[in-house]
């Protein structure tokens, strides 16, 4: 906006100006402003698109990152779960429950935690022993 502003008082003086030299100057500075100008918002884009490839490029490490703490993670906690399992059970897990549970998903995910109770174990490993 200021920038506007000035190129219409150097376009004003220019009109008022009766010295042809004068106006060739004002001229001649207002076409190096223009391209100072382009130069500047190509210079932006650039930065800009350089910056986005960035953040693409970071969000893209984190994801893959966290998925790798988040199978490790899943990794640890079924074998927890395995033992806690047989301590809930009495030592002794049903062969095929045939409850559909899928205990890690609801255990090992740190959203669902809570839901993982001794009854929630029970009637998903060992139904018999409920």
């Amino acid at each position: 906006m200021k920038l506007a502003l000035a190129l219409l008082a150097i376009t004003l003086v220019a009109v008022n100006c009766s010295n042809s030299v004068e106006f060739r100057k004002i001229l001649e500075k207002f076409e190096e402003l223009e391209t100072n100008l382009e130069e500047i918002k190509d210079s932006t884009n650039a930065s800009m698109d350089e910056l986005h490839e960035d953040i693409a490029q970071l969000y893209k490490h984190k994801h893959h990152h966290q998925e790798k703490k988040d199978r490790k993670r899943r990794a640890i906690c079924g074998k927890h779960l395995l033992i806690h399992s047989q301590k809930v059970c009495g030592g002794s897990l049903d062969a095929s429950p045939n409850t559909n549970t899928d205990l890690s998903t609801t255990c090992c995910s740190a959203k669902t935690t809570v839901d993982c109770t001794e009854e929630f174990i029970k009637k998903a490993v060992c139904p018999s022993k409920v």
